[in-house]
């Protein structure tokens, strides 16, 4: 057998890039393409390459057939959700946070197991609808659009998302309902409280909910109804910090958790002229992983 030798000398062509104006970043990875290439050879580091061209490929492949999907269903729905509590709520296109997310939002599927609980919620509770980490404001708008709740209050730390949030309330003429503020806290949370003694509140704040929902937060809200995503694998030590939250929401709350359930293509028509993979990716939400949702029910008697 036959071995290469390969001989490289990556100070000079470091220097070369460096000249060029290219940026650090670029240099370390060719450096590691280097590496990697002293260390395995050329012909297992070919493999790797062809493995990594086949990976593009596929992943191409389910971009151009979400990118069919989207544009067929944004046509049919005229950028509107479809179904659900949420219908006919306008839909903007130039999204802050998961473009192909709209798929799933048109056919009133995204998150629906979340959705369910927030009618169940407001149906019982007289106070508003609390959304932390409203991002474009999905559920903010549909609550308040859908006519769930009299009131809507929509927490979005970033200026970018805030500004896609508050062009998503001017759209479906939602300005009177939802007040936009930037990040919750305590002080803001026992002010909102004082004047409603209860609320529905949404969490979606990335692995931050275990800062958010500490002993004294617990105790502030627990005559809310609160649905809290949960990102264990964001933080360090996650699981950790959820099995914490659990116990300590106990004290103040019946604690369960729910996660999505299957979907049907058969329910919507409009999946009818596409393939057996495009139905199934109509529903994906490209998450990482099935998540789940801490539910939080005050132990004493519905308001």
């Amino acid at each position: 057998m036959i071995k290469t030798k390969i001989k490289l000398n990556f100070n000079r062509i470091q220097k070369k890039l460096r000249t060029n104006g290219l940026r650090q970043t670029v240099v370390q990875k060719l450096k590691k393409v280097f590496r990697n290439l002293k260390r395995d050879g050329i012909r297992y580091s070919i493999v790797r390459i062809l493995m990594a061209v086949l990976y593009l490929t596929e992943k191409n492949t389910i971009h151009d057939s979400k990118a069919k999907l989207l544009k067929t269903l944004l046509l049919r729905h005229h950028s509107k959700v479809g179904h659900g509590p949420f219908k006919g709520m306008g839909l903007n296109q130039d999204m802050w946070w998961g473009k192909f997310d709209l798929i799933s939002k048109i056919l009133g599927t995204y998150e629906e197991h979340v959705v369910k609980k927030i009618c169940d919620f407001t149906k019982i509770v007289d106070g508003p609808f609390v959304d932390i980490g409203a991002a474009d404001g999905y559920f903010a708008v549909g609550v308040a659009f859908g006519g769930l709740c009299d009131g809507v209050v929509a927490y979005e730390i970033s200026p970018s998302g805030r500004k896609k949030l508050t062009a998503n309330i001017k759209q479906n003429n939602c300005e009177d309902r939802i007040s936009v503020q930037e990040e919750a806290s305590y002080k803001s949370l026992k002010i909102l409280l004082k004047k409603y003694k209860c609320a529905v509140i949404l969490i979606d704040i990335e692995g931050a909910e275990y800062e958010l929902l500490n002993s004294d937060m617990l105790e502030l809200l627990k005559d809310c109804y609160v649905i809290c995503e949960l990102h264990p694998f964001f933080v360090e030590h996650g699981i950790k910090k959820e099995e914490f939250l659990m116990n300590d929401a106990k004290v103040f709350f019946n604690v369960s958790a729910i996660q999505r359930e299957y979907y049907s293509h058969k329910d919507f028509i409009e999946l009818d002229e596409f393939s057996d993979d495009e139905r199934l990716l109509a529903f994906s939400e490209e998450r990482p992983r099935n998540m789940k949702w801490l539910i939080l029910e005050p132990k004493t008697s519905a308001p």
